[in-house]
């Protein structure tokens, strides 16, 4: 395959209240944390719904709109690529993150 996209689309629940950062050159960075939803059925036949939390990382203009207008509970569509990265724990790990880098945010509704 000459061309390989990485992309992902999520429409979710904001868990955190977004949490911004700014570095150097003054830009912003914000942080959040959102839910999706599937429902699977059980061995037993029952309906189970199964919440996934997904990190998601605002840049730019779009941590500074986070910073004012996203609150726990919203509802939010979110478009970019996933990251993985790795970084040290508190105790010294090394450990595997998966993150959302956004480039496109859509408010679906307010908390």
């Amino acid at each position: 395959m000459k061309n390989s996209i990485n992309k992902i689309t999520l429409s979710g629940n904001v868990g955190t209240q977004p949490t911004v950062k700014t570095i150097a050159n003054n830009k912003k960075l914000a942080y959040l944390s959102l839910a999706t939803h599937e429902y699977i059925k059980t061995s037993d036949g029952k309906i189970k719904r199964l919440t996934i939390w997904h990190k998601v990382v605002l840049s730019g203009r779009l941590a500074e709109l986070s910073e004012n207008t996203i609150n726990k509970g919203a509802a939010i569509q979110i478009a970019g690529k996933l990251i993985k990265r790795i970084k040290k724990n508190k105790e010294g790990v090394m450990q595997t993150i998966s993150e959302i880098r956004a480039k496109d945010l859509v408010i679906v509704g307010k908390a």
